[in-house]
């Protein structure tokens, strides 16, 4: 909150502000306390305080402006107090807060500063005269870092601070009784003296204008005009007037960087317009803010329908799902992103670059559906030609005996990366991986010296990057009328893949085996279309059925579920294999040998095939302990919560980790707010005793305990009284984990025992009075009555009677005096 004298409201559902919190700053300046202000309504500090404000309808609509379409709002308010008629002046600035998280209320702080001396430095008296130069305010008008002046009814000055003088290049003679028209630039003075006129009419102006010095300089001015009203009739203008000059200029600069930037936007949008390929762009609300003539001729749109209109109310995004992925990722992740799509709606195939900015997205679309057809029509022409050259799959082959030569389809390029499609025998031989090379040729020797009709043979085969591939190579054998073999013709299938795929499952069931073998979990694989079931060996131990129980069908598993939960467990596997997921966690009870339950968690894999579940692959394990523990853990949290001593846990470093119920509801403070700091920086203040303190925290710091009392505040400022004891925590391995702290609020102990001093002394004054004060009257009667007995004359009689009156008028004195000390105690 500001440290000025500040306010926060808060917007009710009904449209009224409430006050939520003032400061301390604020509280001085209308002499208010806390519980008189806070949780009122805005309208009743303004109109039932014990201040007269000049406009209070004003001043109530203020929040209202800054909630709509204003971000804060200054006001000057002629504010009078009620019991003395003393008038002061507040400059209120009103500025909107953020919504809370829910958007469910409108915060709002206002701030006032009171700039009563800067105005009261031109004062007129109420009697028509100008101040002289006792006026307090006068040292403020001179030494204010802002020109401040006032102007009579003629515009002509009456009173310039040096500000002023130094602003407008002159001395006090020069300026005094001119008009202030003289310092206001020619092409401007008119509006000046409209703005003039408009305060003597009792309105506060807030302007900017040019103006002009005795030496020819111009400078720009803040200023604003104050109506100098006296017994109720406008009698000039308070001016305040600021030099903002470079502000100006920096703004003049700006202003004209942003033409700049317009132009060359504009432009940009030129050439942009004169691409072939479609251009948008977007704003960081998906506004449309330029369509260029490419996409008004791709689209069909013209740009006037769609510049200024959100992109997804044009195009829904449930039907352009991939663009508004796209968009969405450049958008928030600030990256490039290009794609390309089909767009059923425009029947069209296109390239799309997604550019983000400061400004939102640039998106450039290139339409290749004349080449996706183009393709087409090869990619039929090549399907034909396959389906006529392929003897099985892949890279077809003929070998020519008489030519010593292999001719190749496009396959050998496609998998082994060679663009030649005519070679020698010598060269497939040489690309055979060489531990592989002698058994594949010596059985093409023996397929030709057999002249069998079929060959086939599996090996590595050399790619043109070094690579080498697993291959399935088939052979047909062509023999003309002698019986000779003519030529071979083949095809090579790349079996890589399927290889790797082999390796990759022995390993997983390598891994598998080593999983089920070490772990204590019961790993278990669950067919669903024989609904038999396999479990690891330790379905044994953690549950202490034998060999002789037979686990593999799903009505033993079922049948050792707990009966509360068997029904809830078969419902969340149900609904999983209907939303296709692929991962299930649950936890349930099962029935072990012994007939107890056990609480489990059950991990488990959904694996389906043309989207139907076949196989659930999953692991239990036993957390019964866990279960036991937490609910341990959450009786002893509810058992702590309910105590009312303030408990604290915290870390070995004393930075809070818990606190219960009473520290909250006692301290004020949530339990956000006090996680990760000490309890000194948030509970110790002035009162608190720094002996104290540096014995608490040497204790601490040797891991020892520590048992004391000292004064402790809680968030609001409100003192208390607490006996701390303070305690170490170590773990099973008498490692160091933090403090315990269990404190008693011992605050109205303590104010007893103050109130039984202040009776003990006040006691102890009457005692001495009783031994003391009393013996002096006892005395001067008991000498008086001696020298009474021993009188002889009545006239000796008499003055011995008249000092035994006076002994007994100070002794009742006395007497009473000790009466009245005795009923002032109050008796605890």
């Amino acid at each position: 909150m500001s440290p000025f004298p500040s306010l926060i409201l808060e917007k009710e559902k009904g449209g009224s502000f409430i006050i939520r919190e003032a400061n301390h700053s604020y509280l001085r300046l209308i002499e208010g306390v806390a519980d008189d202000v806070i949780g009122i309504s805005f309208a009743d500090l303004i109109f039932n305080s014990r201040f007269v404000f000049q406009e209070p309808e004003l001043l109530k609509s203020a929040p209202d402006k800054v909630t709509g379409t204003n971000n804060s709002d200054k006001l000057i308010q002629r504010v009078k107090r009620r019991d003395n008629g003393e008038y002061r002046f507040w400059l209120i600035e009103t500025q909107s807060l953020p919504a809370d998280a829910a958007n469910n209320a409108v915060f709002v702080l206002q701030t006032v500063t009171d700039i009563t001396e800067s105005i009261m430095a031109g004062e007129i008296r109420q009697e028509g005269g100008v101040n002289d130069s006792k006026n307090p305010g006068k040292a403020s008008l001179h030494t204010h870092p802002d020109a401040v002046f006032s102007i009579d009814l003629q515009g002509r000055f009456l009173r310039a601070n040096d500000s002023l003088l130094k602003l407008a290049e002159c001395g006090e003679d020069d300026i005094l009784s001119t008009s202030f028209l003289l310092f206001i630039v020619p092409e401007e003075q008119e509006i000046a003296l409209d703005l003039f006129n408009t305060a003597l009419k009792g309105e506060v102006i807030h302007f900017e204008i040019n103006t002009i010095t005795s030496k020819g300089n111009r400078k720009h001015l803040a200023v604003t005009n104050i109506p100098m009203v006296v017994n109720g009739t406008v009698a000039g203008v308070y001016v305040l007037a600021k030099d903002i000059t470079v502000e100006y200029l920096v703004r003049q600069e700006l202003a004209e960087e942003q033409r700049q930037r317009e132009a060359s936007v504009n432009r940009m949008y030129e050439a942009l317009d004169s691409i072939t390929d479609g251009f948008i762009s977007l704003d960081y609300n998906w506004i449309i803010t330029y369509w260029n003539s490419a996409s008004e001729r791709i689209f069909g749109i013209n740009r006037e329908d769609l510049i200024g209109k959100n992109l997804w109310d044009v195009y829904p995004p449930s039907k352009h799902q991939d663009f508004y992925s796209a968009y969405q990722k450049a958008l928030y992740e600030k990256v490039v992103v290009r794609f390309s799509t089909y767009s059923a709606r425009f029947n069209k195939h296109f390239d799309v670059s997604v550019y983000p900015s400061d400004e939102g997205l640039s998106i450039y679309f290139h339409d290749y559906s004349e080449k996706v057809e183009i393709e087409k029509k090869i990619r039929e022409s090549a399907e034909k030609y396959d389906l006529i050259s392929k003897a099985t799959s892949d890279a077809i082959w003929d070998f020519d005996f008489a030519a010593d030569s292999v001719t190749w389809n496009k396959g050998v390029k496609e998998i082994f990366g060679y663009s030649d499609q005519v070679t020698s025998f010598q060269w497939w031989e040489d690309h055979i991986h060489p531990e592989d090379a002698p058994e594949v040729i010596n059985s093409i020797k023996k397929l030709i010296a057999s002249k069998a009709s079929f060959w086939q043979k599996e090996y590595r085969f050399r790619c043109n990057d070094g690579t080498y591939r697993y291959v399935l190579d088939r052979g047909f054998l062509m023999l003309n009328d002698q019986d000779e073999v003519v030529r071979i013709i083949g095809s090579m299938q790349d079996i890589s893949r399927i290889r790797e795929k082999e390796r990759e499952l022995q390993e997983s069931l390598l891994l598998y085996k080593l999983v089920t073998n070490v772990t204590s979990d019961a790993i278990y694989e669950w067919d669903l279309n024989t609904n038999k079931i396999q479990w690891n060996e330790s379905i044994g131990p953690l549950f202490g059925y034998d060999k002789s129980d037979d686990p593999s069908l799903e009505y033993w598993w079922v049948d050792k579920m707990h009966p509360q939960d068997l029904e809830k467990v078969h419902a969340v596997l149900t609904d999983a294999i209907e939303h296709k997921l692929d991962r299930l966690k649950r936890e349930y009870r099962f029935r072990c040998s012994d007939g107890k339950y056990k609480f489990i968690k059950d991990s488990c894999t959904i694996i389906y095939q043309d989207e139907k579940a076949v196989k659930i692959i999953g692991a239990i394990k036993d957390i019964n302990d866990l279960k036991r523990a937490n609910a341990e853990n959450e009786r002893l949290v509810n058992l702590i919560n309910k105590v009312n001593n303030l408990i604290i846990i915290s870390d070995p470093d004393m930075r809070i980790l818990w606190v219960n119920e009473a520290f909250v509801s006692h301290c004020g403070y949530s339990r956000e707010e006090v996680y990760g700091k000490t309890p000194m920086e948030l509970l110790h203040g002035e009162e608190t005793n720094a002996e104290t303190v540096a014995l608490l925290k040497a204790q601490l710091g040797r891991g020892q305990s520590f048992s004391g009392e000292l004064v402790n505040y809680t968030k609001n400022g409100e003192k208390y009284w607490i006996h701390l004891n303070c305690t170490p925590v170590f773990d099973e391995d008498d490692g160091f984990k933090g403090f315990v702290a269990v404190s008693n609020v011992i605050t109205e102990r303590k104010e007893r025992e103050g109130r039984l001093q202040k009776q003990t002394a006040a006691l102890r004054n009457i005692a001495w009075l009783s031994s003391h004060e009393v013996r002096k009257p006892a005395a001067n009667i008991l000498g008086i009555l001696a020298l009474l007995r021993h009188a002889d004359m009545q006239e000796e009689v008499n003055e011995y009677v008249g000092l035994l009156e006076q002994a007994a008028e100070e002794l009742d004195r006395i007497v009473r005096d000790i009466s009245r000390k005795i009923n002032s105690i109050e008796i605890e």
